[in-house]
């Protein structure tokens, strides 16, 4: 069955969510997944992440 949906994704310090939503509003499929950082280098008070990783961890929801 073809279903119209719109993908949001929601980039959070601690977890990434990707959500699929139908043209009425109705959650139609969620996933999760955590995002964890890095310490940075410069200091040990920053933390960073890696773009790729980000993307890897959308692409595992």
């Amino acid at each position: 069955m073809k279903q119209d949906v719109i993908l949001v994704l929601d980039c959070g310090a601690t977890n990434v969510r990707a959500i699929a939503v139908d043209r009425q509003g109705k959650i139609v499929a969620r996933a999760s997944t955590a995002n964890a950082s890095d310490i940075a280098a410069e200091n040990s008070a920053w933390h960073q992440w890696s773009l790729d990783a980000i993307l890897q961890r959308f692409a595992d929801c």
